[in-house]
C-alpha cells in the first residue's frame, strides 16, 4: 500500500478522489490490413457503422464515446465481439472481418508496425483526456510525488 493510484479515460466527479489531468488522446477506428474497409480510409462514420464491430465492454470510456458519436448517425451499430481488454479487441480485429474503436494511444505500436490500419474517420473527432486518480485520504509520500513527477514528464 505504498502507492495507490489509478488511470482513467473519462471525467469523474467523485468527491473522495483527487485527480490530475495527464495526457490528451483521441479515438481511432481501425481494421486489419486485409479488411475491405482499408479502401475506405477517410470514409465518414455513417458508412462504417453497418460493419461488424469489435469493442470494449459496454461501460468503457471508449465504448461510451463511440456510442454517443454513432447515435448522431444511426440508431445502432452491429457489435459482434465484446471484451474486457483492449488486447482482446485488437486481436479480434487483427483476426479479420471486424473493425474496432479504441484509444489512438493504445494503437500506436500496431499502426507503426502495419498490423492494424487507422481508418482516419474525419467525423469521429472525439478528444479524451487521461487522468491520474488517487483517494483524497490516502498517504501521499515521496513515492507518489516521484511517480506524479515522472508521469508529468511523459509527452501528452
Amino acid at each position: 500500500m505504498s502507492l495507490d493510484m489509478g488511470f482513467i479515460g473519462s471525467p469523474t466527479n467523485r468527491s473522495d478522489l483527487e485527480t490530475r489531468d495527464w495526457i490528451d488522446d483521441r479515438l481511432a477506428i481501425f481494421c486489419a490490413p486485409d479488411h475491405p474497409c482499408v479502401r475506405d480510409v477517410g470514409a465518414c462514420l455513417t458508412e462504417l457503422l453497418t460493419e461488424d464491430w469489435a469493442l470494449e465492454k459496454a461501460m468503457s470510456s471508449e465504448r461510451i464515446s463511440l456510442t454517443m458519436e454513432a447515435l448522431k448517425h444511426l440508431s445502432s451499430i452491429r457489435i459482434v465481439f465484446e471484451a474486457d481488454s483492449i488486447d482482446a479487441v485488437k486481436a479480434a480485429v487483427r483476426a479479420g472481418g471486424m473493425i474496432g474503436c479504441l484509444s489512438r494511444r493504445a494503437l500506436t505500436g500496431e499502426f507503426a508496425r502495419g498490423e492494424l490500419i487507422d481508418l482516419e474517420v474525419p467525423d469521429l473527432d472525439v478528444p479524451r483526456r487521461a487522468t491520474i486518480i488517487w483517494k483524497k485520504d490516502s498517504y501521499q509520500g515521496p513515492l507518489q510525488s516521484a511517480f506524479l513527477e515522472f508521469a508529468g514528464s511523459i509527452e501528452g
